[in-house]
């Protein structure tokens, strides 16, 4: 016996149409910074300090909380409109699009855990990027002056579903990396953020490449 779809049954099966993918990216600490001079970052103390010379980095990382979002990536669900499940990642990259000028010394470098639970990160041939166009889509960029790496997630790949209000991040998803350029200029952008595919316990599967979005230094 088929059961009617009723609005109730059909109100909960959308609960699931759009799940809250949170995939936050920290801006580099030299972002706000209007003064034009060089920067050097240093991995002892964390901190970009003047330098004279021909270096200047650029930091991203994804390690601290923001906005109220966790840091690294979560999955979650809004409260009262869904329920603790488990989701199990099919993929989980990490796309950076830096100006050729922030990686013209190679491999850029990874700090903290990134190296543990994430591949090298390689660069990768593209003509384009799908980067989020803040109306839930995306636009695709042009990589002309970029460079674009790209790593993949090879931590625990199933992790509890809760509401957003349980903050949680998922386990080693955090990253943190450091490109080096050449050339003075003080301003530009970049562009940084994950790419998922996962399926729920409870039935809904969901691919979200629109993670990607627009960093202005």
């Amino acid at each position: 016996m088929t059961s009617p779809i009723s609005r109730r049954n059909l109100a909960r099966g959308m609960v699931w149409s759009a799940p809250v993918v949170i995939a936050s990216v920290r801006v580099p600490a030299f972002a706000a910074s209007v003064n034009p001079e060089y920067l050097w970052y240093d991995s002892q103390s964390h901190e970009f300090v003047p330098k004279g010379g021909s270096i200047k980095d650029l930091y991203v990382y994804t390690t601290d909380p923001v906005d109220e979002n966790p840091a690294g990536f979560s999955i979650s669900y809004k409260p009262g409109m869904g329920e603790d499940t488990t989701a199990t990642l099919q993929r989980l990259d990490y796309y950076v699009m830096v100006p050729t000028r922030f990686s013209n010394d190679g491999i850029p470098a990874t700090y903290g855990s990134t190296s543990t639970y994430w591949t090298p990160l390689t660069k990768v041939t593209a003509a384009t990027l799908a980067v989020d166009n803040g109306a839930g889509g995306t636009t695709s960029i042009s990589t002309t002056g970029y460079n674009v790496y790209k790593t993949s997630f090879k931590g625990v790949m199933t992790n509890p579903v809760v509401g957003i209000d349980g903050r949680t991040t998922w386990p080693g998803t955090t990253v943190d990396l450091g490109f080096f350029g050449l050339t003075k200029a003080t301003t530009g952008s970049y562009y940084a953020g994950y790419v998922t595919s996962f399926t729920t316990a409870n039935g809904f599967t969901m691919t979200d490449s629109n993670g990607i979005e627009k960093y202005t230094f």
